[in-house]
């Protein structure tokens, strides 16, 4: 079984449109710079009464800029309004924003968050026990692939914080070489 979905088409991305919703719990798992890439994970767990046998992988790319938090319990994804876009978009003065990045609102638990990429997407199936993931080095819409993350997806650096607190990224792209990404970060 396996299930996916891409997201990167204006006909698609329509302001206050929903694109994801699941009572499942979720969590960040990788970030890679080198491609903006953004990766949540909802853990399934085959054979085990009660649990999901799925697992779900989430992935925004190439992130620009992020509010999130390192665990969700229940999560909806929607485009942004117009006048979201503007302000989430407004906190970042200092970052040009290209045509097609978009602002995609994560909800959870009466709480919202952001990512500002171009696209989102997600793929569920069950993985066998020994593979640890999804490929990544293209859309989800692929099956599920090696038994590891690519070579430019490593696991994400998380330290422990209060649940609900949340992280804000800024992500920009600097003139020294094409791709390349820098980015801050701060806690709250």
């Amino acid at each position: 079984m396996m299930d996916s979905t891409w997201f990167n088409n204006d006909h698609q991305l329509i302001p206050g449109k929903e694109l994801f919703r699941s009572e499942r719990r979720f969590h960040l798992l990788a970030y890679a710079a080198s491609h903006g890439q953004l990766l949540m994970r909802s853990i399934g767990q085959p054979g085990t009464p009660g649990e999901p046998e799925t697992t779900i992988d989430l992935l925004f790319k190439p992130a620009a800029a992020v509010k999130i938090r390192d665990d969700y319990r229940g999560l909806s994804i929607r485009c942004a309004t117009a006048a979201e876009s503007e302000q989430v978009k407004a906190e970042y003065a200092s970052v040009s924003f290209g045509r097609g990045d978009r602002v995609f609102v994560l909800e959870s638990q009466g709480e919202a968050d952001y990512v500002v990429a171009m696209a989102v997407g997600w793929k569920e199936g069950i993985l066998s026990r020994t593979r640890q993931g999804s490929s990544t080095t293209s859309t989800p819409t692929d099956r599920y692939g090696p038994a590891s993350l690519s070579p430019g997806l490593t696991p994400a650096s998380i330290s422990p914080r209060p649940r609900n607190s949340s992280t804000h990224c800024r992500l920009k792209r600097t003139p020294l070489s094409a791709g390349s990404v820098t980015a801050g970060s701060t806690s709250s």
